[in-house]
């Protein structure tokens, strides 16, 4: 179950901006829990929906979600399960990719960003059919995941940017 929970709701201008908390995952008997901003025009009813995920792994801002209500969607961002962060978890999201695939901070994202959409369909301003997703950078890295691994998603707009490539890359 999400045990989804409305920590806080606030209206200004006609949009309506809650924090939220739902359930991720058990890692072990460690409880996941994920943070985010939900926002959506007052009385909204089945909008459609995206997740945005923020660059450079950001903490949630309301910012996106505030500019996709404003046009008429339903928007959730999330703090990724990182440490430091209102999600618990405490992962550290990097480029590693040995030993257990279920250890690593990307696994960890992307079950949040599926419970995510899980949550977006669970509520009512929502049409759990019209979900897509978007982000920047490192959100543009997930968007991409996340278009091939779930197919609830309707959209995905994936952006990248790149600098400072001469300081080298972890691929090459």
């Amino acid at each position: 179950p999400l045990e989804g929970t409305v920590l806080s709701r606030a209206a200004k201008d006609g949009i309506v901006t809650e924090e939220v908390q739902f359930f991720s995952e058990m890692d072990g008997t460690k409880r996941v829990d994920i943070y985010a901003i939900f926002c959506y025009p007052e009385g909204a009813k089945a909008l459609p929906a995206f997740v945005w995920n923020q660059a450079g792994l950001g903490r949630a801002s309301e910012y996106f979600p505030v500019l996709g209500a404003k046009r008429g969607y339903a928007a959730l961002c999330i703090d990724y399960p990182i440490a430091g962060y209102r999600s618990t978890g405490g992962y550290r999201i990097g480029l590693e990719l040995e030993g257990d695939p279920k250890q690593n901070g990307i696994y960890h994202a992307a079950v949040a960003l599926l419970r995510a959409v899980s949550y977006l369909q669970s509520r009512p301003e929502v049409d759990p059919e019209r979900i897509g997703m978007s982000g920047s950078s490192w959100g543009g890295f997930f968007t991409t995941l996340m278009a091939g691994i779930d197919p609830r998603l309707k959209a995905a707009a994936p952006m990248f940017g790149c600098g400072a490539l001469q300081l080298g890359n972890a691929w090459w």
